[in-house]
């Protein structure tokens, strides 16, 4: 593929990618402040790490405004958010487990199915961006011929 051929397909797929880590971010965000609500800054070690990802997820901005791809810095955005995130909600050795997000807005502080519905949707949506963000940075890559 030529280089003139690549650029608008190389755009595109930087604005894809940007897109979805700015749905990314803001998911996160929301997922935060659910912490922050239910009070689980405490009881999660991890909480205060997971901040961590913001300034990652910065660099990738950065790399996108001086017209990068980057797509292999968004999958290690991805990488480093599923590892960070993944085993604190799913799976056996959970420290909180779906049901125990929803539970605390249902029979907790707040008596609220939709407040607790709401954390679902937003941590799902989360998890889902960020397997959203791994597959269009590798599709990228095979499309592009570069990281």
């Amino acid at each position: 593929m030529n280089i003139v051929a690549a650029r608008p397909l190389e755009d595109s797929l930087r604005t894809g990618l940007v897109l979805i880590a700015a749905l990314l971010t803001i998911l996160g965000t929301l997922h935060e402040g659910d912490h922050l609500l239910r009070g689980a800054q405490f009881s999660v070690p991890a909480f205060s790490l997971s901040f961590l990802i913001f300034p990652i997820l910065l660099g990738g901005f950065v790399y996108a405004s001086r017209g990068k791809l980057a797509a292999g810095y968004w999958l290690f955005v991805v990488i480093v958010g599923f590892v960070a995130a993944a085993p604190t909600h799913l799976g056996p050795a959970a420290v909180e487990p779906l049901p125990i997000v929803y539970g605390y807005y249902v029979a907790g502080a707040y008596n609220s199915p939709i407040m607790g519905a709401v954390a679902i949707v937003i941590l799902l949506g989360l998890l889902g961006s960020v397997l959203l963000l791994a597959a269009v940075a590798i599709y990228a890559r095979l499309r592009v011929g570069h990281w």
